[in-house]
């Protein structure tokens, strides 16, 4: 009897841990990507912006559900061209829910809906993209 008590409360956990899952992939499904129009970037460089901008929110714990990336545009860009020496440098925007669980949101508050979160992307001497700088 004890063995399939143990088995039973076994498989409980394992369900009612399956849910709880927060990885990368999950923090960015069904994201609303808005590459916009561009006279400064073409679709392929907007499109390296926003995979770099994925990869890094990927790693970020405190995030629960990416809702969108898009291109600021290309006057908000141009701002910017003067960021870290960098010859072209684009400009995104993000909007995220956080985490409930104050220990894995961060430095972010727990349970909030972030908007307008600024993303900075440069373009390396080598013709690489990089991603710069991020946050309000």
């Amino acid at each position: 009897m004890k063995k399939i008590l143990c088995i039973i409360l076994s498989l409980i956990t394992v369900f009612s841990l399956a849910g709880c899952s927060n990885t990368g992939e999950n923090r960015i499904k069904d994201v609303k990507i808005d590459y916009g129009e561009s006279e400064l970037f073409s679709q392929k460089d907007r499109e390296a912006g926003v995979e770099l901008i994925l990869a890094e929110i990927k790693t970020w714990k405190g995030v629960k559900t990416l809702h969108s990336v898009r291109y600021a545009g290309d006057s908000d860009s141009l701002e910017e061209k003067w960021y870290d020496e960098h010859e072209e440098v684009m400009v995104f925007y993000s909007d995220f829910k956080t985490v409930k669980s104050s220990s894995k949101a961060g430095a972010f508050n727990t349970d909030a809906e972030y908007t307008d979160w600024n993303w900075i992307v440069g373009k390396k001497s080598d013709g690489q993209w990089e991603l710069l700088t991020w946050g309000y």
